[in-house]
């Protein structure tokens, strides 16, 4: 099996070290994959060898608080923001202009955030199982029905106990037993990455108390004031793709970047 990380390099980015790995030609356009909770670059291992094979260059790293990369313990070290100069600095790193983005679940999210704040990185974004921030808000009861994780992700300490507690029995009855399972587990055993983990999600989904509470998403591209609410869309070129057999997920509209 293809081993994502037998090229990899640490990336320094606001005093967070970053593990991110690096394939295909140097001259190749570049793909920047970003994963999800509870994955790391490990999830992208099919998809790497298939497009380095198409001629472009891959780097996919390990977000902060996942897999090999830095955890640190305070959830404000998390922010969209924080990850949002993490890929900046990956992408300044390798001194590239321009990138294809494509993020799944929290790095879907992330890709979302970019587009909005740093849309000169984009070449095109492909964004797979989340919606846009502002229609995912306004889905209906089905969505909301179907997040209700977020609302645990909330909670420090209980969200952690109830994942890891009785051997990870309610992580492995969410993800529906899936056959990552057992690698996440060993993943989040290690120390500080389960707390880390949770960070990101957790200070993602604090609602902002100038908001509109139905409509409290965190995604405030403007000034000091703006309401968070109000995601601009992107003129980035893009693709969204619903995730068959997603639990989370309904087929909400997916609208956002153009």
């Amino acid at each position: 099996m293809f081993d994502p990380y037998t090229r990899s390099v640490r990336i320094s980015s606001m005093d967070t070290e970053l593990v991110v790995t690096d394939h295909g030609p140097e001259d190749g356009e570049a793909v920047v994959l970003l994963h999800g909770f509870p994955d790391s670059a490990w999830l992208w291992r099919h998809q790497i060898p298939h497009l380095t094979d198409a001629g472009y260059r891959v780097i996919a790293p390990d977000l902060r608080g996942f897999g090999g990369s830095d955890k640190p313990r305070s959830v404000d070290d998390y922010t969209l923001r924080r990850h949002a100069g993490d890929v900046r600095a990956i992408v300044d790193h390798f001194g590239i202009d321009r990138v294809h983005v494509v993020g799944h679940d929290w790095g879907a999210a992330l890709t979302w955030y970019l587009g909005i704040v740093d849309p000169g990185l984009f070449r095109t974004a492909t964004v797979l199982s989340v919606g846009h921030p502002t229609v995912f808000a306004s889905a209906g009861l089905e969505q909301k029905r179907r997040s209700w994780y977020m609302l645990l992700f909330l909670l420090p300490d209980v969200a952690e106990q109830w994942l890891s507690g009785d051997d990870w029995k309610g992580l492995r009855e969410w993800s529906d037993f899936q056959h990552e399972t057992d690698h996440w587990i060993e993943q989040l055993s290690r120390p500080d990455a389960l707390i880390a983990a949770t960070c990101g999600p957790r200070h993602g989904l604090r609602p902002r108390p100038h908001c509109h509470p139905c409509r409290a998403t965190r995604w405030r591209s403007g000034p000091p004031g703006t309401p968070c609410c109000s995601s601009p869309r992107s003129s980035t070129p893009s693709r969204t793709c619903p995730a068959d057999g997603d639990t989370s997920g309904s087929r909400a509209p997916t609208t956002g970047f153009r």
